[in-house]
């Protein structure tokens, strides 16, 4: 009988030892992880404050469009907030309004996303503020269906309530951060977020109004992780590349997506201008395609100039730079001479010296750019009419030429989100950009673009090439 009683105690020790192995030492390690990505509030405060720097005695012109006072009044609020440790989600939701007032697309907090935050199990794009779908893990929303609604929440409120997450001159520029924000939808929707350990993740449940072929229904969706997301998408649209070249004709076609001159893409990127130059000599028009293109590496596009001109010569593009410590790399490369701060808005010129590079393209050439062509690619469309070597033409781009060109980055690990500020801004003249043709577009073709299915605005600079000869 004891031996019997002996037993039974054993055999019950070893399920509570399995017990605690499967389900309690889980949830410690579980609690041990959740309170590591937790952000002490004098984290956030002291990159608010450094932040603020940079903006007040760094950035040139910040208050173009804003309010200094409302600026102010923000940073307080915000503050006031941070009053405990939080995940690094809810204190971007905190801070970011912050910068959003400055209406700068290069003053902003990028959106952190942690492995395992749990995301709807599809991505959107949003156009002319509908909403659609460009890759999908759910056969129940398929590629190219317009959101209409989530959780009975309207596509028009849902943008409204996610533009303060948002940084840009325009609603166009702000527009372009939304798909992620919408993503994000089930961990940015949470108003108070309670305590959660989860040793197994659950799938939420959200109900998703959306519109497929002109028809309305309404579906029920799982959330996944967003590190999950990625291999469980079925059908997504297409992405450009970094660059890409197809002939039409005798018109060549240069697509240039989005890269930097690093590593091994410097040799391969000469080679694949090089090989155009030399295996298309029927080529008598390129185009250059720069939409969708975010490159901020101003020496990409020197290496394509180089090609197309047969002499030595300088451009410039006028700079506005504050004589500030925190603008000094910048200072170095307009070759301005620094001892100390003196908070001084200066003009000097970002100057790009092209030498020509064989094989030398002598047919004609245009640079095709749309509403959304930013950053260093918008410098090269100035830069391009300067040279006087060919025609702009497209869609006039919402972003202003007085834009902030030269853009710095700081990355806060607790927080897991970088901060952009811009260290100088473009000075021209607003008429220092003039497009020699200007083709309309409509919302359909826009989608259509994204998706794949057609590329109107091209087609209609082929026809304009063909008949500009």
């Amino acid at each position: 009988m004891n031996a019997l009683k002996t037993g039974t105690k054993l055999f019950l020790g070893f399920v509570l030892a399995g017990a605690l192995l499967t389900y309690v030492l889980p949830w410690f390690i579980e609690l041990y992880k959740y309170q590591n990505r937790l952000v002490p509030p004098e984290e956030v405060v002291r990159t608010l404050e450094h932040i603020e720097k940079r903006i007040k005695e760094g950035c040139a012109l910040p208050w173009l469009s804003a309010s200094e006072e409302e600026f102010n009044q923000n940073l307080r609020d915000a503050k006031m907030q941070l009053t405990s440790k939080m995940l690094p989600i809810d204190v971007f939701k905190i801070i970011q309004p912050v910068l959003s007032v400055l209406n700068d697309q290069n003053i902003r907090f990028s959106v952190p996303t942690e492995p395992v935050y749990k995301v709807l199990p599809f991505s959107v794009t949003v156009v002319d503020r509908r909403v659609i779908v460009t890759s999908t893990a759910d056969d129940s929303v398929p590629l190219g269906a317009e959101i209409l609604a989530i959780n009975g929440i309207k596509k028009e409120e849902l943008i409204e309530e996610f533009l303060k997450y948002t940084s840009g001159e325009c609603y166009e520029l702000r527009e372009q951060h939304l798909g992620t924000l919408i993503w994000l939808y089930p961990e940015l929707s949470k108003k108070d977020r309670r305590f959660e350990v989860q040793v197994y993740r659950v799938p939420e449940k959200h109900t998703v109004t959306l519109k497929v072929d002109g028809e309305e229904k309404t579906v029920t969706v799982k959330t996944t992780t967003a590190y999950s997301f990625p291999k469980f998408v079925k059908d997504s649209a297409p992405r450009r590349g970094p660059f890409d070249f197809q002939i039409h004709g005798k018109i060549g076609i240069l697509k240039l997506g989005t890269f930097s001159l690093r590593e091994g893409m410097f040799n391969r990127y000469r080679d694949f201008l090089n090989g155009i130059f030399i295996q298309h000599p029927e080529m008598e028009s390129l185009i250059i395609d720069v939409r969708g293109s975010a490159i901020r590496d101003l020496g990409v596009f020197k290496e394509l100039l180089e090609h197309l001109v047969n002499h030595s010569i300088t451009l410039d593009l006028k700079m506005n730079v504050v004589h500030t410590a925190y603008n000094l790399s910048t200072l170095e490369k307009l070759g301005i001479p620094f001892s100390s701060s003196t908070g001084e808005l200066l003009t000097a010129p970002l100057k790009l010296e092209l030498t020509p590079r064989e094989p030398i393209f002598k047919g004609k050439v245009y640079v095709l750019a749309d509403r959304y062509t930013t950053q260093t690619s918008f410098d090269f469309l100035i830069f391009f009419h300067k040279l006087k070597r060919g025609k702009i033409i497209g869609e006039i781009p919402v972003t202003p030429v007085n834009h902030s060109a030269e853009v710095s980055s700081s990355y806060s690990p607790p927080m897991m989100m970088s901060y952009f500020y811009p260290t100088a801004r473009v000075a021209e003249p607003k008429d220092a950009l003039k497009f020699d043709a200007v083709f309309e577009m409509n919302t359909e073709e826009r989608i259509n673009y994204i998706l794949g299915k057609s590329d109107i605005l091209l087609e209609r600079a082929i026809e304009f090439v063909n008949k500009d000869h």
